[in-house]
C-alpha cells in the first residue's frame, strides 16, 4: 500500500495554497529591481539561485542541479549588468523557480508523510506531532502577505523536516520559518477543526482501531 495517502487533507491544503505557480514580475517588482546598483543585484540573484537549488535537490540529481544553477547564473547576468532584455531574462527565471518550488513542494510533502509513517508508526505522538506541523506549516503560509515569494521558506522546512525524521537519532523537527504577515505558531486553523486524533494508517492502508 501507498502510504503518501495519507494526510490527504494536510497535503490538498499544502498544495492548493502554497504550490501555486507565481504569477510574472509585475510592473511595480520591475521597477523596484530597477533601482538597485550593481552589488544589490548580485544579492538579488545570489539569495534566488540559492532558492533554486533548494527546490532542485530535492527533486534532480546533483548534475542537473549545478546545470540548472549555472544556465541561469550566466542569464541574469544580464541584469546586473543592466544589459538591454534583462526584464524578460528576470522574468522567465521567476516563472522557472515557481515551477521548481511547486514540484519540490509536491514531491517533499509526499515523502515527509512516507518518512513519518515509516519512522513513527509505532510511536503515535511522534507521528501526530508532525501531522500537525504540516498543518501549523500550511495555516501560516496561507495568512503570509506574500505566499508565492515566501514559498522558499516552505521548501526549506520541508528539506530539514524530512532529514531530521531519517537521519540518526534527533527527530527534533526544526521551527517553523516565521511569514510576513502572521507568526507561525499562531493558533492554525487547520487543527482547530477538530483536536480529536486521528487514528493512525496500518500497513494495510486500513486505519487503526483505537
Amino acid at each position: 500500500m501507498q502510504f503518501y495517502r495519507y494526510f490527504p487533507f494536510f497535503a490538498a491544503l499544502l498544495l492548493a495554497s502554497i504550490a501555486v505557480v507565481a504569477s510574472p514580475v509585475s510592473a511595480m517588482d520591475q521597477a523596484r529591481l530597477d533601482q538597485l546598483d550593481v552589488q544589490a543585484r548580485k544579492a538579488w540573484v545570489a539569495t534566488r539561485l540559492q532558492w533554486l537549488d533548494d527546490a532542485n535537490r530535492a527533486v534532480l540529481a546533483p548534475e542537473a542541479v549545478e546545470k540548472q544553477h549555472a544556465r541561469f547564473e550566466q542569464a541574469l547576468d544580464d541584469f546586473v549588468q543592466d544589459r538591454a532584455g534583462w526584464r524578460e531574462v528576470v522574468e522567465q527565471f521567476e516563472q522557472e523557480l515557481a515551477l521548481s518550488q511547486r514540484a519540490a513542494v509536491e514531491h517533499l510533502t509526499r515523502r515527509y508523510r512516507i518518512e513519518a509513517y515509516q519512522t513513527f508508526r509505532g510511536d503515535r505522538p511522534q507521528y501526530e506531532e508532525r501531522r500537525q506541523r504540516l498543518a501549523e506549516l500550511v495555516a501560516a503560509s496561507r495568512n503570509s502577505a506574500s505566499p508565492d515569494g515566501e514559498r522558499h521558506k516552505v521548501v526549506a522546512w520541508l528539506l530539514a523536516a524530512t532529514e531530521s525524521t531519517t537521519g540518526g537519532d534527533d527527530h527534533r523537527l526544526p521551527p517553523l520559518p516565521h511569514f510576513d504577515g502572521g507568526a507561525a505558531d499562531a493558533a492554525p486553523p487547520a487543527i482547530a477543526e477538530s483536536q480529536q486524533p486521528k487514528p493512525m494508517p496500518t500497513a494495510d492502508g486500513q486505519a487503526a482501531i483505537v
